[in-house]
């Protein structure tokens, strides 16, 4: 694997570090890091989420991520995603980048909300393909196993008045485990994750019936079994709806506990077609 030099070893161990305890922001409905609402796209109409991802560590590694997901509705209560990842990795003057793993994920409704019980259910399978770069990236990216992952979530979606609140529940099987370079090698035995999430939706009409506030807390136990503190995030954010096909959105969040990152900042857009 080719990397640049200057402090190079000091990068592998802050980036391993960084990533094993990464709480897989970013894969997520827009414009939440890690929380999908439970109402898939309707049949017959495409999403396209494109967006840029911004984090910061205490260990002054930095993450960024360009993001394109594209979300197809195939049956009344089925849609299916492709999330596709460009990584930038980058500790001092030590840097990598490359392709991520992509994910594909099924979410089907299994419950309306109506009258009487204004609770939307549904659930979500997530398989993580081994797409990235491993002579490049799997130092730099623990997830970056060359090795399939799958995971289970549960979602619900409820309005009080105005305001929409989202809960996500899931459990991802880890398929496989990870060399680490610091600077002897070594294989680190990864564990099965739980991830947790509550976000709300405030439409702000005060303001503009086109804008909407919206805060999300998201966290999941660490696949690195040598972990204590496990990473949780915190982020606010809006959008603005222009019409029916462009949304725009803007978040920004900081760790909640030291194995998360400092700072997350990320901006995007949904079309609707």
């Amino acid at each position: 694997m080719r990397l640049i030099r200057c402090r190079g070893w000091v990068f592998l161990v802050g980036m391993t570090v960084v990533c094993l305890g990464l709480p897989a922001p970013g894969w997520a409905d827009r414009p939440f890091l890690a929380t999908d609402r439970a109402d898939p796209v309707e049949k017959g109409q495409t999403e396209l989420e494109a967006g840029f991802l911004y984090q910061q560590y205490l260990s002054n590694g930095r993450l960024s991520m360009l993001q394109l997901e594209l979300t197809d509705g195939i049956l009344n209560d089925l849609d299916f995603e492709v999330e596709v990842p460009i990584l930038f990795l980058q500790s001092g003057d030590s840097a990598e980048n490359g392709l991520g793993d992509v994910n594909l994920k099924a979410k089907a409704r299994l419950l309306h909300a109506r009258e009487g019980r204004p609770v939307t259910l549904g659930v979500e399978l997530k398989v993580k393909l081994p797409t990235c770069n491993q002579d490049r990236l799997s130092t730099f990216n623990p997830s970056c196993t060359g090795k399939t992952d799958v995971g289970v979530i549960g979602l619900a979606s409820k309005t009080y008045h105005s305001v929409t609140v989202h809960l996500n529940f899931g459990y991802t099987v880890v398929g496989g485990d990870v060399t680490v370079s610091t600077p002897t090698t070594y294989t680190r035995t990864l564990r099965n994750t739980l991830n947790y999430s509550v976000a709300i939706e405030w439409p702000v009409t005060a303001v503009s019936p086109k804008f909407s506030l919206t805060a999300e807390v998201a966290g999941q136990t660490s696949s690195d079994p040598a972990d204590s503190i496990f990473p949780l995030v915190g982020d606010i954010g809006a959008t603005y709806t222009f019409n029916q096909v462009v949304t725009i959105d803007a978040e920004l969040g900081k760790g909640l506990t030291s194995s998360a990152p400092r700072l997350i900042a990320g901006a995007g857009a949904t079309i609707h077609f």
